[in-house]
């Protein structure tokens, strides 16, 4: 009965592992004014400034970035209260490129619609849960 019990618990535990949210500290390090208006509903990663369509549309300077460690979330019109994954997302991304966790954001309910958001984040492998997998 014991034994049963230690069982149930410990793969219960592992599920838990699963689906609970992992959440990522996000450093905001710039707020950039824009004439645009924004609606509030988009944010992205940014893996590398040369090339990213955010960067170029909005004709944004970032901050020095060693994208070797960091990366850069763009956000149009809100602040993020928070950024997280959960490890069980993985198997949502197998067919893709170097299997990334799915992160999502909540945001900020305040509107700054000509506001862009610049946070930075520790490097991990993600992609945003809008991906198209």
């Amino acid at each position: 009965m014991l034994i049963s019990c230690l069982v149930i618990i410990s793969a219960i535990l592992y599920f838990y592992d699963y689906v609970k949210k992992n959440y990522i500290d996000l450093t905001l390090i710039s707020e950039v004014q824009t004439d645009e208006e924004l609606p509030g509903t988009w944010w992205g990663f940014v893996f590398n400034a040369e090339g990213n369509s955010l960067v170029e549309h909005y004709n944004l300077v970032l901050p020095a970035t060693d994208y070797n460690e960091n990366i850069l979330i763009v956000s149009g019109g809100r602040k993020l209260d928070s950024l997280w994954y959960r490890k069980y997302s993985k198997l949502l991304t197998k067919s893709h490129h170097n299997n990334p966790y799915l992160g999502s954001v909540k945001l900020n309910k305040s509107l700054h619609s000509h506001t862009i958001y610049i946070y930075k984040i520790k490097k991990i492998n993600i992609l945003d849960d809008e991906y198209g997998y």
